[in-house]
């Protein structure tokens, strides 16, 4: 039996998917998202899902006490050396594997973009089988990195908040564009065949294709500037321009509607 921790966007999706190769429970601290039910069975895999928090690690080391699973599998977007902390807790049972595995996706086609993206994950110990094996029977591509902070700044700079700098820097050229009465999607139709090419031109394309359009209220969802924060100390000059140009950008759309 496997369990996830946290029902929500990305638990519920992920639950679903696990429950296709194993019994799976679905534990939450909202007892009406609460999916199955454990009764003592032994835990071969805990799969956490809940949102970073600063009582995180505890909160994990609560959860592996009460189920002992063989393995803890940490699927959220967490602060790096999170999966460390953890691993070395003197309150965890040492035989168990901690692997960090982050997810990639867009919430709205979650199980979708769980099953195409290859899964990466890597652990401290050597021993990552229970978990590899879960991934065969889910027919999900398996990718082994070196170690769990390499992911956990992988999730970080190179997924959501380098997308937060892209919406950030839609945001100053759609500035400019206003400025001097230039057409924002003309502009961004010059990049198109480079991207096209050369595939390095985020964020363009031409009417009707994907494109950034800065949103008047600003970065939004509770994906990018929450995990802007967990990689605050490592970025202080992204972090301030990015919340800088994100403000500028809604005050300047609130002038505009007075």
């Amino acid at each position: 039996m496997d369990i996830v921790i946290g029902i929500g966007e990305i638990g519920l999706s992920w639950l679903h998917l696990v429950k296709k190769a194993r019994k799976t429970v679905g534990v939450d601290l909202d007892p009406s998202k609460c999916i199955g039910e454990w009764h003592g069975e032994d835990v071969e895999i805990m799969h956490v899902c809940i949102p970073y928090s600063q009582n995180f690690v505890n909160t994990i080391i609560g959860y592996a006490l009460k189920f002992n699973p063989k393995c803890i599998v940490i699927h959220s977007t967490v602060k790096p050396f999170t999966t460390k902390k953890i691993d070395e807790d003197d309150g965890l049972p040492r035989n168990i594997t901690v692997i960090y595995s982050p997810i990639r996706g867009v919430h709205s086609r979650m199980e979708l973009d769980m099953k195409r993206y290859d899964k990466f994950y890597a652990s401290y110990k050597d021993d990552c089988t229970l978990y590899e094996q879960l991934l065969l029977n889910m027919e999900i591509v398996g990718y082994k990195a070196e170690n769990p902070h390499t992911l956990e700044y992988a999730k970080n700079l190179v997924d959501v908040v380098y997308y937060g700098y892209l919406i950030a820097y839609a945001m100053k050229t759609e500035e400019i564009a206003v400025k001097y009465g230039i057409n924002y999607d003309e502009m961004w139709m010059f990049a198109y065949q480079i991207d096209q090419y050369l595939g390095n031109r985020p964020p363009c394309g031409l009417p009707g294709m994907d494109k950034l359009y800065p949103d008047p209220k600003g970065i939004g969802g509770h994906c990018i500037l929450q995990d802007l924060e967990l990689v605050k100390d490592d970025l202080e000059e992204v972090y301030s321009l990015i919340h800088k140009i994100n403000n500028d950008c809604v005050e300047r759309h609130k002038n505009k509607e007075k």
